[in-house]
């Protein structure tokens, strides 16, 4: 059997729409009852306004820790090896989310560190690749929650400003350079993310080639 590669999947392109959805409305209502569970994304860059609501992870529940953090400055910092196969646990978001778990549930041995991403005006990731290695073994997929509209967020991949809609999934080729910033000026509007990691298989590649928005 012919091995599945990062390029079996992005052949499609670099943004790839899917037809799953969810409805937004009531995820972010049920999400509420989390507020008081977002931690700084990636504390080693703890000056950036970011935080992050694991759904998968080590153990199951929210707290800081490397599910939200940079795997490679967690483990050399900490001594640890930490792999993204190690967070497949879910949390009470998952539990308290139907709209997730119906999203999940079909996908879910083959996904692992997941979270709901929340980046504040002010908020950025700077230019960076998720991957630099010569194999991946994972790639992202990206559902927009809520305020990822531009000109006020722009998720970049180098030159080219990507268009989302909201409640609709996507596989994304982070690989690339890629940036994101929100440049809201108003203060409460948080842009909202959905962040899964997949893993690079078959099942993962029937999933994609079959759920094409366009096919």
């Amino acid at each position: 059997m012919e091995e599945v590669t990062a390029q079996s999947i992005f052949q499609f392109g670099n943004q790839i729409r899917l037809s799953k959805t969810v409805n937004t409305t009531r995820l972010l209502n049920d999400l509420k009852q989390f507020d008081d569970k977002w931690y700084q994304y990636n504390e080693f860059k703890y000056w950036i306004p970011r935080q992050g609501l694991c759904i998968l992870n080590e153990d199951g529940v929210n707290k800081p820790g490397p599910a939200i953090s940079s795997l490679i400055e967690w483990n050399n910092t900490h001594g640890t090896n930490w792999s993204e196969k190690d967070f497949v646990v879910p949390t009470p978001v998952y539990h308290a989310c139907v709209d997730l778990q119906e999203l999940l549930d079909p996908i879910l041995p083959w996904i692992n560190r997941t979270h709901i991403l929340r980046v504040p005006p002010g908020g950025y990731f700077p230019p960076h690749r998720d991957s630099q290695k010569l194999t991946q073994n994972t790639f992202r997929l990206i559902m927009p929650l809520a305020n990822t509209e531009t000109p006020w967020f722009r998720f970049m991949i180098e030159d080219k400003t990507l268009n989302w809609n909201n409640g609709s999934l996507y596989a994304i080729n982070t690989t690339l350079e890629h940036t994101l910033f929100n440049a809201y000026t108003n203060p409460d509007r948080h842009s909202l993310w959905l962040v899964i990691n997949a893993e690079i298989c078959w099942d993962m590649y029937a999933y994609v080639s079959s759920n094409l928005s366009i096919q």
